[in-house]
């Protein structure tokens, strides 16, 4: 869906995230809901929204913390 519709991509990504952050969250939610922001970003970057991209893989890795390595994001 990413590629064929990406606009729909972007809705999808965004209610996930307001599920996610309705959710009381522990460190399994965190991760869930970082790997969402770096997903939507994913959206973002062939429409060439460069400054988007930044400002959802800054608030991942910031949801993510320091514990998460698992979220890593080249900038």
């Amino acid at each position: 869906m990413l590629q064929n519709k990406p606009d729909s991509a972007i809705v999808l990504y965004n209610k996930a995230i307001k599920q996610l952050e309705d959710v009381p969250a522990d460190s399994k939610i965190r991760h869930m809901l970082a790997t969402v922001y770096v997903d939507l970003s994913n959206a973002y970057l062939p429409q060439g929204k460069y400054d988007k991209v930044k400002e959802l893989c800054l608030k991942a890795l910031k949801i993510a913390g320091d514990e998460d390595l698992q979220i890593s994001i080249d900038l």
